[in-house]
Formats: structure tokens, C-alpha cells, sequence
């Protein structure tokens, strides 16, 4: 982009111009750099060479399940908020989405606040959890979505993460 406006900055200080079709190259050029570096990008979060950790080849069915399944007001609570870059950015995410840390249980009261609210305000709240029990060894916010919601349906993704909806008994 920065080529782009250079090249047209170029032309617009120039007291003596080039030919008409010369000008018309340039600035054709200098337009189509941006478009084509946005298709670029665009073509990344398909490419697997550059998912070298390859979470996108794994999350990648957990987007198309809440693609098919989440509704408008839904909600998704992340337990493992590094992949949020992934969700969020590279496999653009259906729906509004909060990452927290779980704790032991019960959850001690600054980390209950963000569930209640999740609670109070949605009907349906989807948890993201990985399943690797070295990095989640004291499930709290599974134990406190069991208390005070209801599990409808749960989905495990190569034994790596899991996708449940819990239905809030209070959800406006």
C-alpha cells in the first residue's frame, strides 16, 4: 500500500507527465496493490503450510459445528484463551466470545462474576475446553456451568478440546 501511494504521490508531483496510457499503468497498478494484498490475507487462514502448530486443522470443526448451530444472542466461554488469536482472527468466529482461566471449585468470587453475567444475559452459552488434563487439572468452570445450568449437548474434537452448550435457567 505504501508502494502504491508513493507511486501515485510520484505522479501527482511530476511537472512533466508521461503518457497518457503510462499513467493510466501506474495508477491501475498502484490501485490494484491493496486490493490484491487483502486477497492475499484472505487466502492465508486456508492455507495449511502456515498453520505450523496446525490448531486450525483443529478448531476448524468446532467453527463449522457453531457456524451451524449458534443463534443470534449466543455466547462462547473460552477456557483456553490463547486460541483466541486462532478463533477470533484466522477462523473468523461466529459468535461474541470471552476467554477465562478456570480455577478449582468452587470458583473463587472474581472469577464467578463473568459467568453469572453470561448466565443473566444469554440463553445459551457454548464453553470451548481443551481436554489435556496437564493444562486444566481442576475443572471449576465445568463443575459451576453443571450447578447452575443445564448441559444440552456436548462434543469432544480428537480427543484435544470440547464444545458443550449449557441452556441458562435465566437467560433473558
Amino acid at each position: 500500500m505504501l508502494l502504491g501511494l508513493w507511486i501515485l504521490g510520484s505522479l501527482v508531483c511530476r511537472v512533466d507527465l508521461p503518457s497518457v496510457w503510462t499513467t493510466r499503468i501506474m495508477v491501475g497498478a498502484a490501485l490494484a496493490m491493496p486490493l490484491l494484498a487483502v486477497a492475499s490475507l484472505r487466502q492465508i487462514a486456508d492455507d495449511p503450510r502456515l498453520d505450523f502448530h496446525e490448531n486450525a486443522r483443529l478448531l476448524r470443526p468446532m467453527i463449522e459445528d457453531l457456524n451451524r448451530e449458534a443463534r443470534p444472542g449466543d455466547v462462547l466461554l473460552m477456557t483456553y484463551p490463547y486460541f483466541g488469536g486462532y478463533f477470533l482472527n484466522w477462523l473468523r468466529a461466529p459468535i461474541d466470545w470471552y476467554g477465562i482461566f478456570s480455577a478449582p471449585s468452587p470458583l473463587p468470587e472474581p472469577r464467578r462474576a463473568l459467568p453469572d453475567r453470561m448466565l443473566a444475559r444469554h440463553p445459551r452459552i457454548w464453553l470451548m475446553q481443551p481436554w489435556n488434563h496437564w493444562y486444566e487439572q481442576e475443572p471449576g468452570l465445568q463443575l459451576y456451568s453443571l450447578d447452575y445450568a443445564y448441559k444440552a449437548n456436548e462434543r469432544h474434537y480428537k480427543d484435544w478440546m470440547g464444545l458443550v452448550l449449557y441452556l441458562s435457567p435465566r437467560g433473558s
